[in-house]
């Protein structure tokens, strides 16, 4: 303090600024407060019929928390519990800080006063960073966002000219994007927001001409693309993971109300049954935007049973309506689903009850014409279910066990894309191959991701060809298996785009540039003939002397020279991964060394003379490897990766560079 060191300060309590098990010791020290709130407060009040044995009392995440009252009394034992804790820990509430929202209607009771100044608001409030009520209200949650995005995208735009594509795709995705995922993973947001959102990101990619559709940009590098975020499919993935968490996990906190909004659709009483209904057959008007989202997201995928699967008690849970398993011809009537429904019996378990007691008792209460319409459709759902299910289900004595919206294990399902008529054909860039998924607990969140944008994205991706060049290569010919090859180390990231370009014909040659301007004309700037992708790669005269330089580079690899290998790059394999290492830098080499006397004899300065390009190329990178690897006391590293067959370069026993160029 003053310019000066002050004396020792002991820290006597607390902990230490960035002590890491700080958020451990605050829940700790918070806990006690919110068992003493649950245990007396009669929380969110909601109609008998909801089925929540437990009213939500509380929510609480670190020091935010939600407290749910619906009288004085539990306002008064709130501001009790608050001064016992506050004299027990020295912790105060900051009522300036706090916001309350009333809920619900409150005609004939008298709306709660509020401590510390603290006033009813009507149209929502903010919670962890998310606006929540009204829908004006939560439009609030996208004001100025597509702003905010070309303001992060804009500060990256002078790098542009620097950048390669991976770089371009980092600062999109992990930078600019993923501001977004917070409010995405709990609200639905306007169309027309994440297309204009979509299309700045796109825009910044490209940075000029769009030289490949964007849905092809959304794959995965290894299938073609540059894995560039697809909004739409993320939001579809966030929907699926809450599918997941919805079926398969053990009573997430949230799951009481899921159920609660999910059973309002068509008025059946399903929630999680919903996943297992045909989708035509669903009405989703009613439903909340959330969870109509992820009944949607979840119609990306079709399913199917898990046939090793041991039967259980879920079977009595089974939907008796628009249930693919269950394909009993007297339930299509709907005058008839009408009655059981109005009678309360939708489920496997209803239906196995009434047939164990008394059918007629089911007839009078569905006011059916007569007990053989229901006799028929017991003999047709049990004729419907597998054997070992069927078994199972007319057991007595365990549909007498069965407690209707018991924890019950839900069937595993077995899920695949849902592309309609669609059909993978050959040389083409989409393929639905990978990532296979299995069952559906079971996929990752990346593979969800990814089959999410081929099935979003499947009609502008269909029909696009795997690349340019199968036509000069022959039918046979395929990049699939060498795209992530391209980008391996030791290629540099402008060599690998540049040969990412040449795989897509993303290439601006004269032919194509004589389209947008017939005066530049389409004759090749080294020969007479036209200049066309393959011309300018593969079929120049000028390009004779470098082919045969490379096929004796690859000879001494110990690998035939190809133009398939030439432009698709190897397929690499472990057991030979410094040979493939060593022929795709050489590749990518002499495709660049190609570009840059093109482009020397374009604008008029540099060198046009390709093999010492290419040379000269080849012994920087060399040194400088060498002389790295030497600094760092690993000359046999560099031999291991550069040195292979002594085909570029070898190190002899005094340690010095020798290049075999």
């Amino acid at each position: 303090m003053g310019a000066g060191l002050s004396r020792p300060i002991p820290v006597q309590r607390g902990i230490r600024q960035g002590c890491p098990i700080s958020g451990q010791l605050y829940s700790l020290a918070i806990e006690p407060l919110l068992c003493r709130l649950r245990s007396k407060l009669s929380g969110l009040s909601l109609p008998a019929s909801c089925g929540l044995e437990c009213p939500p009392t509380l929510s609480a995440y670190a020091d935010d928390i939600s407290i749910f009252v619906s009288s004085q009394r539990d306002v008064q034992c709130l501001q009790d519990t608050l001064s016992l804790y506050e004299r027990a820990s020295s912790a105060r509430v900051n009522w300036a800080k706090s916001s309350a929202l009333l809920l619900g209607c409150w005609r004939e009771q008298v709306v709660p006063s509020l401590p510390g100044g603290l006033q009813w608001e009507t149209e929502g409030l903010k919670v962890l960073g998310v606006f929540l009520g009204t829908e004006a209200f939560k439009a609030r949650n996208w004001e100025g966002a597509k702003e905010k995005v070309c303001a992060r995208l804009s500060k990256w735009k002078w790098l542009l000219p620097q950048m390669s594509y991976r770089g371009r795709v980092l600062v999109a995705n992990t930078l600019v994007a993923s501001t977004l995922w917070h409010r995405l993973m709990a609200l639905t947001p306007p169309r027309n927001l994440v297309s204009s959102i979509q299309q700045e990101i796109v825009d910044f990619f490209w940075s000029g001409r769009h030289w490949v559709r964007a849905a092809a940009l959304y794959l995965p590098l290894a299938e073609g693309g540059q894995g560039l975020i697809c909004i739409q499919s993320k939001i579809a993935s966030f929907r699926l993971r809450t599918v997941s968490r919805l079926l398969y996990d053990c009573g997430p906190s949230w799951l009481n109300f899921g159920k609660l909004l999910l059973r309002s659709v068509g008025r059946f009483g399903y929630h999680k049954q919903l996943f297992l209904l045909n989708p035509e057959e669903l009405d989703l008007s009613g439903l909340t935007p959330f969870y109509t989202s992820v009944l949607q997201a979840w119609h990306t995928f079709k399913f199917t049973r898990a046939t090793s699967e041991m039967p259980g008690m879920w079977v009595f849970e089974e939907p008796l309506f628009f249930n693919g398993l269950l394909r009993a011809r007297t339930l299509q009537s709907a005058s008839l689903r009408t009655s059981l429904r109005e009678a309360g019996c939708t489920k496997v378990g209803h239906l196995m009850k009434a047939k164990a007691t008394s059918l007629e008792a089911l007839r009078r209460r569905s006011n059916t014409s007569s007990i053989r319409i229901l006799d028929q459709v017991v003999k047709e759902v049990c004729a419907a279910l597998p054997e070992s299910l069927r078994a199972f289900a007319e057991d007595a004595d365990l549909c007498e066990q069965w407690i209707e919206d018991g924890d019950y294990s839900f069937p595993s399902l077995e899920v695949t894309p849902a592309v309609g008529d669609w059909h993978e054909g050959a040389g083409q860039l989409l393929t639905l191959r990978t990532p296979h998924l299995g069952t559906f607990q079971a996929c990752g969140k990346k593979e969800t991701y990814n089959l999410c944008v081929k099935v979003l994205n499947l009609r502008s991706l269909a029909g696009v060809r795997e690349s340019r060049w199968a036509e000069f290569l022959g039918p046979d010919s395929s990049p699939k298996g060498s795209w992530r090859c391209l980008y391996k180390l030791p290629v540099e990231k402008r060599t690998a785009d540049l040969q990412w370009r040449i795989v897509h014909g993303a290439i601006a040659t004269n032919r194509y540039r004589a389209h947008l301007d017939p005066e530049l004309g389409e004759g090749c700037i080294f020969c007479s003939e036209v200049e066309t992708l393959e011309h300018l790669f593969v079929q120049c005269p000028r390009l004779s002397a470098l082919f045969v330089l490379l096929k004796s580079w690859f000879q001494g690899l110990g690998e035939e020279f190809s133009f398939i290998l030439f432009i698709f790059g190897p397929k690499y394999s472990a057991k030979k991964k410094g040979v493939h290492t060593l022929l795709n830098f050489l590749s990518g080499a002499a495709k660049m060394a190609i570009w840059l006397t093109r482009r020397n004899r374009v604008q008029g300065v540099g060198s046009v003379a390709l093999l010492p390009v290419l040379r000269g190329l080849l012994k920087a990178r060399l040194r400088v490897e060498y002389t790295y690897y030497h600094l760092m006391d690993n000359i046999q590293a560099f031999s291991h990766m550069w040195a292979v067959g002594g085909c570029l370069c070898s190190v002899g026993g005094d340690g010095e560079l020798r290049l075999h160029i």
